[in-house]
C-alpha cells in the first residue's frame, strides 16, 4: 500500500468497445466488489490510446477511452468528474453531428486526450503515478505486484 492505495501495474485489460469491453467490465466489477474506490488509467503513446475510469462503491461512475490511431472515442460513459471539469478540456468527438462540418475540426477550444491529461486526472482523483519517486516511501514491509493478464 502506498498512501492508502494499492497499485496494480502490468498488461491490464483495455477499456474499449464491443466484446473486449465485457472482459474489462467483469475485471473492474470484481475489483469494485472488494474496494470502495477503483480507478483505471491507461495510455499507449504509439497508438495514442488514452483511457480512464472510476468505480465508487461498486458502481461505474465514469469511463472514457480514446484511440488516436483511428481518431475514435471508444467509450464515453458517465458525466465528466469534478476533476475532469477542473482541467477544463473539451475533446473532439467524431460522432458528433457538428463533426460533419470542416469548421468543427479547426476549432481552438477542442483538443485530444493525451498521456499528460491521463496523469492529471489521476492526480485529481488520487495520485499521479509520475510523482511516485518524489513522494516519501513507506519504511515498513509491503507488497509490490504486477498483474499479468492473458486473454482467454
Amino acid at each position: 500500500m502506498f498512501e492508502g492505495w494499492v497499485f496494480v501495474v502490468g498488461h491490464l485489460p483495455e477499456l474499449t468497445a464491443g466484446d473486449a469491453n465485457l472482459r474489462w467490465a467483469k475485471w473492474m466489477e470484481s475489483l469494485a466488489a472488494r474496494f470502495s474506490d477503483v480507478q483505471y488509467f491507461a495510455t499507449h503513446r504509439v497508438v495514442e490510446y488514452h483511457a480512464w475510469a472510476r468505480f465508487l462503491e461498486g458502481r461505474e461512475q465514469r469511463a472514457f477511452a480514446y484511440l488516436g490511431e483511428s481518431d475514435e472515442t471508444l467509450v464515453n460513459r458517465g458525466q465528466p468528474t469534478e476533476g475532469e471539469l477542473q482541467l477544463g478540456q473539451t475533446f473532439f468527438d467524431g460522432s458528433s453531428p457538428e463533426a460533419e462540418s470542416d469548421e468543427y475540426w479547426e476549432r481552438d477550444d477542442l483538443s485530444y486526450p493525451d498521456e499528460q491529461y491521463v496523469m492529471q486526472i489521476a492526480e485529481k482523483w488520487s495520485i499521479n503515478p509520475q510523482t511516485l519517486e518524489e513522494r516519501t516511501q513507506p519504511t515498513e514491509p509491503g507488497w509490490i505486484g504486477v498483474l499479468r493478464h492473458s486473454p482467454p
